[in-house]
């Protein structure tokens, strides 16, 4: 999960505000495209790399699960592919919330610096369900499966203890974090749009 909010940070920040200090932006303005969509193909890129990071990081926790079990018969065999590659589908929405967010705040900074503090803060989003989970342990319903980071969560929990999910619950936590996702990245290509986006300082 806190890769997920990390894995494209560096490219949200140098694709917006890290051009605009180098001056690298207002030649693609020229382009014969709406800010909107420049915004939108510089996000697709952050999210690529989000996915990868997520992928990578996932097979990471396998290989390595599957290699202590290997050196210790006190421990239960760790999960399989299939599971780690469900919990890849249940994060997509999630990626896409992650990246919508790096995007706005990386939008709304004056440097790079001021960027790269408020985005290395992002990581806390998905530590505070995650400590109200250790102290409160909950079960999904249609409620907490509604509330973006949280829902995909407590999915993500559920396949790593091989329970079987509810297909309502999928469907709500996968919408609602879309949505949150799609909100943010409308509010973020809204400021991209306004000139002094564009003035140093």
């Amino acid at each position: 999960i806190f890769m997920i909010f990390l894995g494209g940070v560096h490219l949200a920040i140098d694709t917006t505000v890290g051009e605009r200090e180098r001056g690298s932006l207002e030649p693609l303005l020229l382009a014969p495209i709406e800010r909107g969509g420049l915004l939108l193909a510089k996000a697709l890129a952050a999210l690529a790399f989000t996915a990868v990071t997520t992928v990578v990081n996932l097979a990471a926790f396998r290989i390595f699960m599957g290699v202590a079990v290997a050196s210790s018969e006190r421990l239960a065999a760790p999960p399989g592919w299939e599971v780690f590659v469900m919990v890849f589908v249940i994060a997509v929405p999630l990626m896409g919330f992650a990246v919508a967010l790096q995007m706005a705040l990386a939008v709304v900074t004056r440097s790079m610096k001021e960027a790269q503090i408020y985005l290395g803060l992002l990581p806390l989003i998905p530590a505070l369900p995650g400590m109200v989970m250790v102290f409160s342990p909950l079960n999904p319903t249609n409620l907490t499966a509604a509330v973006p980071v949280l829902g995909q969560m407590l999915l993500i929990n559920q396949l790593v203890a091989q329970q079987s999910l509810a297909p309502q619950h999928i469907a709500i936590a996968t919408l609602s974090t879309t949505l949150a996702a799609g909100l943010i990245f409308t509010l973020a290509a809204k400021w991209f749009r306004r000139e002094k986006m564009f003035v140093l300082g």
